[in-house]
């Protein structure tokens, strides 16, 4: 019976030698010293018990012969699975369960199957200390749980009788467990040899009489009138342990006699009785007022043991939903509502709150169909449609959306809300230009609306209509929303569109409105990085990590990195903070901030012209490169002695070399309209040399294409692959024209690219490049966006050494290069695996001086399967952190490691927005980049804390 020792007396022959169960249940607050029940048996005999109509608190007898229906041979099946799963191959196991009082007829058969010959210990205890015992955890009334008691000692005596069993008084056993042990019927258990001390040892250590609490006197039993007779009696048959049990047999038969007949008059028919929804109630009406009180984590464990105590009432398993939904928990939350809507489909309530939670979790499919099934109940409902609609976009079937949107809207016809629904959704399955007309509609049904204007306005601009975006942010702003859901999305187009000050003069008003958000304090340091402002941006970086160290509750330190020990003890004494979002944020700008610390701090350590190692916490770094060269490499003396000799033969250059490194081309069309790009161009006969240099492709299409346009395209081959940064140095060494423009094949110029930037380099000889704005475009040609406005006017940006060395500025098919400039600084840096090019700019800027141009004058395709992108999250992040260091090293002595560390910070936070956007790469090792990512600032455990929670 529960609540009658059976957890102290497992865990005592547990202690004797016998093997308990691998997956027990945790200690609880109603039992500290643990349960000692194997979790999934358990929910095996609730599972059995609700085929039955029955719960553990239903004292009503089980239908006669359960035991042969029909679906209980798969049960035992599993049964003995689990048995196995639970036990391997140990031949003494101890195996406890309350309920087995009342499911022995099935678990005898699992036994015998599996050879084992079971002794039972019944435990016994004074039934009016078990009734006060079950009414302080459970709630339960006296008389429920005196029928209760009654039932399970009932049927564990009937149950156990012809086979080894032995009766347990618990009161005695915690008094001296010794004798009851070593008495009478325990030789199977204790076996010839006792105990041995160090076993007995460890039973007096777990066993404490003080465990036993509200100690009641038997004689209160006895003449108690509101114990029973029949309870009585069978009480006293089972203090009066003389002559054993076997012995009192009839006089068991009997009381068993009274028990059925008077559940019989009680509670006619074999479905449940009365008591089977008395108690979840009652946990469900605590667990209402523990939420009104505002004490969530004590409503969910109320909730818990409610539908623990009978899990088939649809309404109780909704209520728990929606707490675990609250409290962030969505996984489990879904599990609650699943059932609930599986007990009830017919309540549109429970569907709905599935499916919002679906979608929370990506599940979209799962959920359209779940709304599916709301609307054929409900199907004149708006709000359905309208979320279904906004599943089907999600889940990227937009022409059903737009069905499912059509439909709400001609239910609710004046509802903006749901015309700017749509138009959001539209926006994440990219339809811009579909959204802004959905958004123009629901802003003329409501045109002082700021929340419709806003989302125009974000509609416009995810559509280029950059003028009328900006006017739409305005009049929003004028109409009420000042709010930083409103300031933060036009600050990004601003920002987006160059106008840097602009977006800075917002991003301040979001910090007089919201202060304390770090979030916005970063934001800022990345607009001043942007303008070259590396003092202001570094105070805005160290100003976010102290917001974040108040966000998460650590002690106060302004700036500083916090203490190994401060985020060990944070993340360690309370894992639920990994489950919170917001949270891990704070925590990722913090650790950001300590190993970029950190590492600037090696750098500087170590001196840039030492060899360098990063590693990902472990302790066998990996050497990772050496200084920028001060002199032209070795490898390229060759090419030196080509230019000489081109020069000595008086040879006529092209004015410029434009060089396409090449290998295994990915799309051929993206090739072509490079190469389109260029022939076109209006340059005069000889001015253009047009090269592919191919890097032992593994077919001859960019051969082919190349012929496509020849003579004005050459194709030259390397006879082996030289690997991504030394083909680009093959391309310089082929190159003849006094200027060098390096173009990717899957990158394409405007027309006039090379009108407007060569003749500032041609006048000019001081300038070692020119580069201008470029525009991004994804693999089907589409804008996705342009690069910030660095200056109004074309010219020489101020400082640019330094704000270069803070953040990478130029894309490859946006500068040409001087080619004196490249015989002068040597090559790309061939220990580079990606950054190699921010490595050469800064190079080139502290060189000499370089030219921009604010006009977009080319175009810079991302897709999936370029090059680059081929490489680990973790190794492009590694290998950006060491050209930052590489970069700083251009700088005068007292600039290098706060520019360092502000570049560092940038590169590390970044990466941590990845990993809370779930965009890991296939097979990464998650574990590895966070370790990388905190450095020392955590130990191991910490780190795989962190880890697991990302993950998860």
């Amino acid at each position: 019976m529960h609540r009658s020792g059976t957890s102290a007396l497992a865990r005592t022959v547990d202690l004797a030698g016998w093997t308990m169960a691998r997956t027990l249940m945790r200690p609880s607050e109603a039992n500290p010293p643990g349960h000692w029940e194997s979790t999934p048996i358990v929910s095996l005999n609730n599972r059995v018990l609700a085929t039955l109509d029955r719960t553990w608190a239903d004292p009503k007898p089980l239908p006669e012969d359960w035991q042969k229906r029909a679906e209980m041979a798969a049960i035992a099946d599993r049964a003995a699975e689990l048995i196995g799963d639970q036990f391997g191959d140990a031949d003494r196991i101890v195996v406890k369960d309350p309920r087995f009082s009342r499911l022995l007829p099935l678990w005898r058969t699992v036994f015998d199957k599996l050879g084992y010959r079971p002794h039972f210990i019944i435990a016994c205890r004074n039934p009016l200390e078990v009734a006060a015992s079950l009414r302080k955890r459970d709630a339960m009334r006296r008389n429920h749980a005196i029928l209760l008691w009654q039932s399970y000692m009932t049927e564990a005596e009937y149950h156990t009788r012809g086979l080894p069993r032995t009766l347990v008084h618990y009161g005695k056993f915690l008094a001296d467990w010794r004798s009851v042990l070593l008495g009478r019927g325990m030789a199977d258990i204790v076996g010839p040899d006792g105990i041995a001390d160090d076993a007995a040892t460890a039973i007096d250590d777990f066993l404490d009489p003080r465990h036993r609490h509200g100690k009641i006197p038997d004689r209160d039993v006895f003449r108690s009138k509101r114990v029973w007779a029949p309870v009585r009696k069978l009480y006293a048959l089972f203090t009066d342990t003389e002559q054993g049990l076997d012995a009192a047999s009839d006089e068991f038969d009997e009381l068993r006699a009274v028990w059925s007949k008077t559940w019989l008059a009680r509670s006619p028919g074999a479905s449940a009785s009365i008591y089977r929804d008395k108690i979840p109630l009652s946990w469900i009406q605590k667990s209402r007022e523990d939420a009104r009180g505002g004490a969530l984590a004590d409503a969910i464990a109320a909730a818990r043991k409610a539908v623990e105590i009978d899990p088939r009432i649809a309404r109780h398993q909704y209520h728990l939903g929606s707490l675990l939904e609250e409290n962030a928990e969505l996984e489990e939350a879904e599990r609650a509502y699943s059932r609930a809507a599986a007990l009830y489909g017919e309540e549109p309530r429970y569907l709905r709150s599935w499916a919002k939670i679906l979608r929370r979790l990506g599940h979209l499919e799962e959920a359209a169909n779940v709304m599916t099934q709301a609307l054929a109940i409900e199907p004149d409902n708006a709000d359905n449609h309208l979320l279904l609609g906004k599943l089907l976009a999600e889940d990227d079937r937009p022409d059903a959306a737009a069905d499912a949107f059509g439909h709400a809207i001609e239910l609710a016809p004046a509802k903006a809300e749901y015309m700017k629904a749509y138009s959001e959704t539209l926006l994440r399955v990219d339809r811009p230009d579909a959204a802004v007309e959905i958004a123009e509609r629901a802003v003329e049904s409501s045109p002082d609306n700021p929340e419709l204007l806003r989302q125009l306005a974000k509609s416009l601009a995810a559509a280029q209509k950059f003028d009328r975006a900006e006017k739409m942010f305005e009049k929003a702003i004028a109409r009420g929303g000042t709010g930083a859901d409103y300031l933060i999305p036009y600050q990004t187009l601003l920002a987006r569109r160059g106008k840097y000050q602009d977006a800075i003069e917002l991003t301040r008003r979001c910090i007089a409105a919201e202060p304390t958000v770090a979030k916005h304090h970063c934001d800022l340091a990345d607009l001043l990085l942007g303008m070259g402002n590396l003092h202001a941006a570094a105070y805005s970086q160290s100003r976010a990590v102290e917001l974040s160290r108040r966000a998460i509750g650590l002690a106060e330190g302004g700036n500083d990195a916090a203490s190994i020990d401060e985020l060990e003890a944070y993340l360690i004494q309370g894992e639920a903070v990994l489950r919170n979002r917001a949270q891990v944020e704070e925590l990722a700008i913090l650790l950001s901030w300590n190993r970029a610390q950190e590492l600037a701090g090696e750098f500087s350590n170590a001196g840039l012209a030492g060899a360098l190692r990063l590693d990902a916490g472990s302790p066998a770094g990996e050497t990772i490169g050496r200084p920028p060269p001060i002199r032209m490499p070795p490898s390229h003396d060759a090419w030196r002695s080509k230019l000489s000799g081109l020069i000595g033969a008086n040879r006529r250059r092209p004015l410029v070399s434009v060089m396409i490194p090449a290998h295994n081309v990915a799309n051929p069309d993206w090739l072509k309209q490079s190469l389109e790009s260029l022939v076109t161009q209006k340059l005069d006969t000889g001015e253009i040399e047009i090269m592919i240099v191919d890097d032992a492709s593994d077919s001859d299409r960019t051969k082919e294409i190349a012929g496509e346009f020849s003579p004005q395209v050459r194709f030259i081959a390397n006879r082996s692959n030289l690997g991504l940064v030394d083909n680009h140095n093959r391309c310089l060494d082929l190159a003849r024209g006094e200027f060098v423009h390096i173009l990717h094949q899957d990158d394409f110029v405007d027309e006039g690219f090379y009108r407007k930037l060569l003749p500032p380099l041609m006048v000019e000889d001081r300038l070692v490049a020119a580069f201008c704005r470029a525009r991004s475009v994804d693999a089907e040609g589409r804008h996705r966006g342009e690069q910030p406005i660095l200056q109004q006017n074309p010219g020489v940006i101020d400082n640019f050494t330094r704000k270069l060395a803070a953040r990478q500025q130029i894309l490859f098919p946006a500068i040409i290069v001087r080619r004196s400039a490249y015989e002068k600084i040597g090559g790309f840096l061939p220990a580079s695996t990606f950054a190699f090019d921010w490595e050469m700019w800064a190079r080139l800027s502290a060189f000499g001086e370089i030219w921009y141009d604010p006009e977009i004058l080319c175009s810079h395709r991302e897709h999936a399967s370029s090059t680059t992108n081929s490489l680990g999250h973790l190794a492009r992040l590694i290998d950006g952190v060491r050209i930052a260091a590489f970069n700083a090293g251009h700088l005068p002595p007292s600039q290098r490691r706060p520019t360092l560390a502000t570049s560092i910070y940038r590169l590390l936070l970044r990466d941590w927005h990845r990993i809370l956007r779930r965009e890991f790469d296939a097979g990464a090792d998650i574990e590895e980049w966070v370790a990388f990512l905190i450095g020392r600032s955590l130990g191991n455990r910490s780190k795989h804390l962190l880890a697991g929670a990302l993950i998860g």
